[in-house]
């Protein structure tokens, strides 16, 4: 069982076309007796947001979010993640076993682990081999590259591929199946979507 955990569409529908790439991707190299099974990220995400979405959600807010984050973006962001609480939530992701455990897109960030290292701790613990796809990072600050790195040591993920040589360069000795890759994105046109008569 090969489980894809697929991301959060409804604050960057980038993401779709990352993990319909990354679909692509696995379908294509799968074994015969595999499954791909998607599962997806929001339950824990929406539980993570708490009444600070509702407060993002106040237009007076989200203007001064907005103006402050432009200017301090690179010294803030990261560290209001400090914040999450990690909500007990009803997961499918948190329940599923998988024999792999993939995870795609630009996931090499405080965010990420901030909201989802538990799960993926679960995971390994489960048995699963984790799996990082045409991964990468946010801003590359110190902060980062080093609140990442003690996730994935503590990890130990079974492979890492990236989607630019940043990560592969800050991130690349922590499995020893490693690729400087690209970005799933690429692979959109093997999904192979049915022609929609207009």
């Amino acid at each position: 069982n090969i489980g894809l955990f697929t991301s959060v569409y409804f604050n960057n529908i980038g993401n779709g076309f990352i993990d319909v790439g990354a679909e692509a991707t696995i379908k294509s190299a799968k074994p015969q007796n595999a499954e791909v099974i998607k599962v997806s990220q929001c339950a824990n995400f929406a539980a993570s947001l708490g009444y600070a979405f509702l407060l993002k959600e106040n237009r007076f807010v989200n203007k001064v979010w907005e103006l402050t984050m432009k200017k301090f973006s690179r010294s803030l962001h990261d560290k209001t993640y400090k914040s999450v609480n990690n909500n007990n939530v009803f997961s499918i992701a948190d329940m599923s076993i998988f024999d792999y455990f993939i995870i795609p897109g630009c996931v090499l960030t405080v965010p990420f682990f901030s909201i989802y290292g538990a799960l993926l701790e679960k995971k390994v613990e489960q048995g699963a081999k984790l799996i990082f796809l045409g991964a990468s990072g946010n801003y590359y600050t110190d902060y980062e590259i080093e609140y990442v790195s003690k996730w994935l040591k503590k990890l130990n993920p079974y492979a890492l591929m990236f989607r630019d040589s940043i990560a592969f360069k800050a991130y690349g000795a922590f499995s020893s199946n490693v690729y400087n890759g690209i970005d799933n994105v690429f692979f959109v046109n093997r999904i192979g979507l049915p022609r929609i008569q207009t």
